[in-house]
């Protein structure tokens, strides 16, 4: 009696390295030699979760066979497309924006109000400077340096502080100065404008209002573009 083989009978598990280093564990249909849609890192974590489209295998120049034990990071086309994603979704802040207010108002301004950014949709992710950094080699934003330790907490290593600030993941480890046992003034009323200097003193101020530590890394950037456009 012919033995029965499942999907797994007919695909191997091989491993290949990236143009920084980093392992990666993929899939090929034996087959076809077809790379399949596994494609994973191999002992370390992606702070990116990279898509598995810009995530390739090296081929020869003049032969255009697969060299399996390379695989090459698309990030010129990545980079693009997050930047089309965001104007797009810009395009679409400003129309819901204008929908909802009759006034003119900055992109700034948009972001701060929930009932725009709830209809809008969230800022696409990663974002574009993300992306650029990582592919200039920032070992924060690679996984190179892990934005957490094993036990979860976050890395106090620079290069994960600076990952998780990009990123918009921040914790109160990341802030400057004291966070405990500090002396903190009453919150300000919801409808003042926040007048820090600091994104250690503006993300404290997001989270007496209320909102959480992406929100408030969110509005860090958006507070940031008003201050140029101002």
């Amino acid at each position: 009696m012919e033995e029965i083989k499942s999907q797994r009978d007919y695909r191997g598990s091989f491993n290949g390295t990236d143009q920084h280093g980093r392992e990666w564990l993929y899939e090929l249909e034996l087959k076809t030699m077809d790379q399949t849609a596994e494609m994973r890192p191999a002992g370390w974590t992606d702070p990116l979760r990279t898509p598995i489209k810009y995530v390739q295998l090296l081929r020869q120049p003049k032969t255009k066979q697969r060299i399996f034990d390379k695989v090459r990071i698309l990030w010129r086309e990545w980079a693009s497309e997050a930047r089309r994603a965001l104007e797009d979704w810009k395009l679409n802040l400003w129309n819901v924006g204008q929908d909802l207010s009759s006034g003119l108002l900055t992109t700034a301004q948009l972001e701060a109000d929930p009932r725009i950014v709830k209809m809008a949709g969230p800022r696409p992710w990663p974002p574009v400077e993300a992306i650029e950094q990582a592919a200039n080699g920032h070992q924060g934003l690679l996984g190179i340096v892990p934005t957490h330790l094993p036990d979860g907490r976050p890395n106090p290593d620079p290069l994960a502080v600076e990952a998780r600030k990009v990123l918009g993941i921040v914790y109160l480890e990341d802030f400057d100065g004291p966070t405990d046992g500090e002396s903190q003034p009453d919150a300000p009323a919801v409808n003042e404008p926040i007048q820090t200097v600091s994104y250690a003193e503006f993300l404290k101020d997001c989270l007496k209002r209320g909102m959480s530590m992406v929100e408030g890394a969110e509005l860090w950037k958006s507070h940031k573009a008003a201050m140029k456009e101002g």
